[in-house]
Formats: structure tokens, C-alpha cells, sequence
């Protein structure tokens, strides 16, 4: 089961899994971090039905504080997977990290804001075909 990160892992979500060769499911859940350009508290909407005993890949677009996929991870470990494997596209190079197990990174960035391929500022840049830094 692959599951996306919405919204920021959408496109990657969509572009991971049209190459997937393997009998899939697709899930999302939905995390809400950010008041506008603050952060706020995390929370993790949406409920991933039928991870337990399956192998699951959760799909984000960034790791930034670590704060998002600690909860993500945290809320899908409740439902007992056989195993967890995360994929981040971007890990920001960043003090104060917190600490979360990646299995799979598409690439490190310096501690920058990106936008486009999904990822956005305030629901902003999102449809960039590019990563840029804002």
C-alpha cells in the first residue's frame, strides 16, 4: 500500500505510483501544520483502512522539522503494519531536525522554503512543474 502525504505529496504520489510494476493500493491522509505562513499544531486527518498486516510506503514531499511525519508515522503505527517504509522526495539539511527514520530519499536540500511540484507557500506554487526555492 503506498500512501501520500497530502497535500504536498500529491503529484509525487501520482507520478511514484504510475511506475509501480506491483499489485497496489493508494491512500492519502491529510496533514494540517501550518495557520498561513505559521506553524500550528499538527494534526493528521483521514483514516488509512486496511494497513493492518500490509506492507506499507508512505510517500512525503519534504522533511523539514520532522514534526509532520512523526505524526503521520505515529497515527499509521496504530493500525499494526507489517512494515513501515517512509520516502521523503526532499530532506532539508536543517538544525534541530528531529530525528525519523527515512528509508528512501530522492534528494538533500540546504534548510530553504520550496515550492511547485505540489509542494506550496499558502496554497501558492503548487502547480510549478519545478522545484524552486521561494
Amino acid at each position: 500500500m503506498v500512501v501520500g502525504v497530502l497535500k504536498g505529496a500529491f503529484v509525487f504520489t501520482a507520478d511514484f505510483v504510475r511506475k509501480l510494476r506491483v499489485p497496489h493500493r493508494v491512500e492519502f491522509v491529510r496533514v494540517r501544520s501550518y495557520r498561513g505562513k505559521t506553524r500550528g499544531r499538527v494534526r493528521v486527518e483521514g483514516n488509512v483502512a486496511g494497513i493492518r498486516g500490509r506492507d506499507v510506503l508512505v510517500l512525503d514531499g519534504v522533511l523539514d522539522t520532522g514534526r509532520t511525519l512523526r505524526a503521520v508515522l505515529r497515527r499509521l503505527e496504530q493500525s499494526q503494519p507489517r512494515r513501515l517504509k517512509v520516502c521523503a522526495l526532499l530532506r532539508k539539511r536543517r538544525p534541530g531536525q528531529l530525528a525519523v527514520p527515512l528509508d528512501f530519499v530522492g534528494f538533500e536540500i540546504p534548510d530553504v522554503f520550496v515550492v511547485g511540484y505540489g509542494m506550496d507557500c499558502a496554497e501558492e506554487g503548487r502547480n510549478f512543474q519545478d522545484i524552486v526555492v521561494l
